[in-house]
């Protein structure tokens, strides 16, 4: 039985970190700050699960490294790569003056592991060779990816969608989603606040955007940006790129194909779609509806929040409402699981951490897209200035807590559309001339 001591005083804050080995002994350390005293109304934030143990509660939060976990009573830092700052009130300091025992059997259900990432291979078992034929190039490209996220210990799943390569002169229609665990969002939102205050960025809410880079405060504060991403934030940034030679994934050329779409969805009750726009958006939910059943689990929550665009727009003869049941028919094609609830939104017009949020797929489907076309075309002045330097680094470096995954579809010398999984990695930095 593992015994974990704490001493307590009415003058200091202390923060306790208690290091996981199974099977092995316990380890604490204790940190003091003499500077701060505690104030009764100090705001109360839940990070993971809360365990009441005698009259107060402990918060444990494992996202440090998989071997460790911080236990905190009263805590103002958050051990989670850069240093955060919470503030927790969990009981009254003055009834605990004596060093207090507590043993390690009286903590139900605490996860000794984080679980960040699963390793292949994945249940593709739900396409086939009936499905639609986009579905049977995505299945091809997932088998040749070693890992994605494991969400099975997550409450909430979102995905953030933006697009890219719709300008005169791209080779490739980028498709690029943010899926992460939504419940670990708090600590994210907080850093990009601060770092929001440093650079001016917070009123008004100036946006990170791929087509406006130059702006100096969004500039500067960029390469923070960036990292934070990669060190808050537990996903994978998923780019489906497809050459725009490509008019249809859903058969064998637009002129037979985009009629039948547009047929079939009309007769579902789908809203009344233009060729390219159904295409757009059949690839658009195929794609999200196909990663989400590889990642999520049964009675979890999901949020599908997308930037303003053509397939989500309000018209006479389709509506948004139209795009939300085609995502759910969609999903239900590919995930045997059911969902605890089911959310789509679109960007508003007040902007919050969400359009942070989104910036992360418009940053992937305009840089991927750069990227790739340098590659097709052989040009390789394609770097620009240093925000487009900062992203290409960005995209070919995997992050602490978030993957990064390319898909590209192209057509063959045959005539027929192939897929794999590209190495972004090698691209970024052959063209910015950075050696390993």
């Amino acid at each position: 039985m593992f015994l974990l001591w704490f001493y307590f005083s009415t003058q200091f804050r202390r923060v306790l970190t208690a290091e996981l080995v199974p099977d092995k002994q316990v380890f604490v350390h204790s940190h003091l700050n003499l500077r701060q005293k505690i104030k009764a109304q100090d705001e109360v934030r839940i990070i993971n699960s809360c365990f009441k143990l005698f009259t107060f509660t402990f918060l444990w939060d494992y996202q440090s490294r998989p071997d460790q976990a911080v236990l905190y009573l009263v805590h103002t830092r958050c051990l989670l790569g850069d240093q955060l700052r919470y503030r927790r009130v969990l009981f009254d300091w003055n009834i605990y003056l004596e060093p207090i025992v507590i043993t390690t059997s009286k903590i139900h259900n605490a996860p000794r592991q984080q679980k960040i990432r699963k390793n292949a291979p994945f249940d593709l078992s739900a396409i086939t060779l009936a499905s639609p034929y986009f579905s049977q190039l995505l299945a091809h490209a997932v088998g040749q990816i070693r890992e994605l996220p494991d969400f099975s210990d997550d409450a909430k799943i979102a995905v953030m969608s933006d697009f890219g390569g719709e300008h005169k002169g791209a080779h490739f229609n980028t498709y690029s989603f943010l899926i992460l665990a939504y419940n670990k969002v708090g600590p994210f939102m907080e850093q990009v606040k601060e770092l929001r205050r440093k650079y001016d960025l917070l009123e008004p809410y100036s946006e990170f955007a791929f087509k406006d880079l130059k702006f100096g405060p969004r500039l500067r504060a960029l390469p923070e940006f960036l990292h934070l991403v990669d060190n808050f934030i537990h996903g994978a940034v998923i780019t489906i790129a497809i050459e725009k030679t490509i008019d249809t994934v859903f058969g064998v050329s637009k002129r037979e194909t985009y009629p039948i779409i547009e047929e079939q969805l009309a007769v579902m009750g789908l809203g009344k779609w233009k060729g390219a726009d159904a295409e757009k958006v059949l690839r658009v939910c195929h794609s999200i509806a196909i990663f989400v059943a590889l990642t999520t689990r049964e009675n979890q929550r999901l949020l599908w929040y997308c930037d303003n665009d053509a397939i989500n727009e309000n018209g006479k003869e389709r509506g948004f409402k139209h795009t939300q049941k085609i995502f759910l028919q969609t999903l239900g094609m590919y995930s045997s699981h059911k969902f605890d609830l089911i959310g789509v939104g679109k960007s508003f017009e007040d902007k919050s951490h969400l359009d942070d949020l989104l910036s992360i797929p418009d940053f992937a489907a305009g840089v991927i897209q750069d990227l790739l076309q340098a590659h097709k075309t052989g040009d390789d002045n394609v770097s620009g200035d240093e925000g487009k330097k900062a992203l290409m680094r960005w995209i070919g470096t995997q992050g602490k807590f978030l993957s990064k995954i390319t898909v590209q579809i192209n057509r063959l010398a045959n005539g027929e559309l192939g897929s794999q999984v590209v190495s972004i990695e090698r691209t970024a930095s052959d063209l910015l001339g950075d050696t390993a």
